[in-house]
């Protein structure tokens, strides 16, 4: 039996789309197993959550269905409140008693994360798994992923759906039918 090696994939996903699903291939490529996407209930930072946790859930599961190492969790959804990287790191670590627990993170958040709750601990428990997603050339601490940058952004696909633009580079197919049957973003 492989060795399991644990990521976490937080974040809000919202929506879900390609760039995402390039960081999971990443992570797969490198063996990590499982991988658990685990959406955002509420902003721990406060920024602003455009489509309801449910819907943004069942846009993670049908953006992963196929990808066996995948495992969408509902852990936020079932606290029900703000969470924080370290909550999920925790969580993880119940199921995953003997395993080191890798969290990916941006390089855009790796440089704030003096900022996050308990980031002291958070960074003795977990090995930080790096996408890049600037092009900084400033040396990153931590397990770099070696992605490309992909240029997607929830909130560029957010504007082109008000907008009524094409977002089919941006997002799966199924993930854009059920963007549109839901009516999500296009206030």
């Amino acid at each position: 039996m492989a060795k399991l090696k644990p990521l976490i994939f937080g974040g809000a996903f919202d929506p879900f789309h390609n760039g995402h699903l390039h960081l999971i291939k990443m992570a797969e490529e490198k063996k990590y197993n499982p991988i658990y996407v685990i959406p955002t209930f509420k902003s721990p930072v406060g920024k602003k959550i455009h489509a309801p946790y449910s819907k943004r859930l069942q846009l993670c599961k049908l953006g992963t269905l196929g990808i066996k190492n995948v495992k969408v969790s509902d852990f936020e959804g079932k606290t029900k409140k703000t969470c924080y990287a370290i909550d999920q790191v925790k969580f993880i670590k119940k199921i995953h008693k003997n395993q080191k627990i890798s969290l990916l993170l941006g390089d855009d958040n790796l440089r704030k994360i003096e900022k996050w709750k308990d980031y002291k601990e958070l960074i003795q428990i977990c090995t930080m798994v790096i996408a890049e997603r600037t092009n900084s050339k400033k040396e990153k601490e931590g397990t770099l992923l070696r992605n490309k940058i992909v240029k997607i952004s929830s909130s560029k696909i957010r504007n082109k759906i008000k907008l009524k633009e094409s977002i089919d580079e941006m997002v799966p197919k199924k993930i854009k039918q059920q963007i549109k049957t839901n009516g999500l973003y296009s206030d």
